[in-house]
């Protein structure tokens, strides 16, 4: 899969690999838990969701640029989340191979299920809860600015306070233009 429009510095950290995209709440339930799973009401409609799966974004091999997909996953690096710093985990896609689907596989599911929320080209799933153990480290980005990033080597206790630290360290958010908050948030209202 090529670049789908995000700085090059960024793109390097994510090609090629496995990722769930996650929040700060989430995060901190997910190391307080030792493991992702599927939690809330979000996404109820999702093809993940329906089948049990926790929902990654995989540019791995089976990636594949499908039509306008960015537009359906760039929300991922901070609105979706409502926060100034979005978190990505990377999943060691060696270590829990046995439950993942990847994109490849994913769309074939998803030509069966046409009618639910699907990112056809980059999404993958898990079929069961992710243990911290299989994750390979974290990214903290900046939602305002995507050069601006820090990589994580583990995911421990100690991660929400890095992020924090990191968050800290940023310039004042910019206010948000108001029809992009109207516009994210009925993406959110849809998504839910």
């Amino acid at each position: 899969m090529k670049n789908p429009g995000l700085p090059d510095v960024l793109w390097k950290m994510l090609d090629r690999r496995l990722w769930h995209a996650t929040g700060r709440d989430e995060l901190r339930g997910i190391v307080t838990d030792g493991r992702i799973i599927i939690t809330g009401d979000r996404y109820k409609n999702s093809l993940c969701r329906h089948l049990g799966y926790v929902s990654l974004f995989d540019f791995g091999q089976g990636a594949r640029d499908v039509g306008d997909q960015f537009r359906n996953w760039c929300a991922w690096f901070g609105s979706y989340q409502n926060s100034r710093v979005a978190i990505w985990l990377e999943v060691d896609r060696s270590i829990g191979a046995d439950n993942i689907c990847d994109a490849e596989q994913m769309r074939a599911i998803w030509n069966q299920h046409l009618c639910r929320q699907f990112i056809p080209g980059v999404e993958a799933g898990h079929k069961d809860p992710i243990p911290l153990r299989t994750l390979k480290g974290a990214l903290a980005i900046d939602r305002y600015n995507l050069h601006v990033f820090e990589r994580y080597e583990e995911v421990n206790d100690g991660l929400l306070l890095r992020i924090s630290e990191f968050e800290n360290s940023l310039p004042p958010s910019p206010p948000e233009n108001p029809i992009i908050a109207t516009l994210n948030a009925g993406r959110r209202r849809v998504s839910e």
